[in-house]
């Protein structure tokens, strides 16, 4: 069982560090660092909540995306360390009928600065015990009907410090 969760630390990361990468996915988004939640807290009201803001700020809101939402996807152990595992993450990019450009942008600034060294500048993930990030992937765009949004998901593996206890 890990001691650490990436997926945590990533959430943690995404509304709250003041480097400037993070500061342009949060600018992204209809509601800053309020439109990034964890996955399980996502509903519809969220999405009405976001499209709200976005008509009240009108023009300067109309190249912004609605959520992101930061999802534990569940860990492997990692087959070359008993001291490490590898976590994985998705990152969920929601907009309502605005089109593909708005998420295609968050996506850029999430690859961008995510994977970077800049990233890596903050506590939040080394704090947390976060080895390593990696870029696992994209769904492309997706269209959820339950929702009535447009979307698209990153996948994100990090390579975790596990704690392993010994009972003497």
């Amino acid at each position: 069982m890990a001691d650490y969760d990436a997926a945590e630390a990533i959430l943690d990361l995404l509304q709250t560090s003041t480097a400037t990468g993070a500061a342009a996915i949060r600018n992204l988004l209809a509601r800053g660092a309020n439109s990034i939640v964890e996955a399980r807290d996502f509903d519809e009201s969220d999405v009405r909540e976001a499209e709200d803001d976005r008509r009240i700020l009108a023009d300067d809101a109309q190249g912004v995306a609605l959520l992101l939402t930061v999802e534990d996807l569940g860990d492997d152990p990692d087959e070359n360390r008993v001291d490490h595992e590898v976590q994985f993450v998705g990152l969920r990019i929601y907009d309502r009928q605005r089109g593909y450009a708005n998420i295609r942008k968050v996506r850029k600034a999430i690859r961008d600065w995510l994977f970077s060294e800049e990233a890596w500048e903050d506590t939040a993930l080394t704090g947390a015990g976060i080895l390593s990030l990696g870029y696992g992937g994209r769904s492309g765009h997706t269209y959820s009907a339950e929702h009535g949004v447009e979307l698209e998901a990153i996948s994100v593996r990090a390579q975790v410090i596990r704690v392993i206890e010994t009972y003497d």
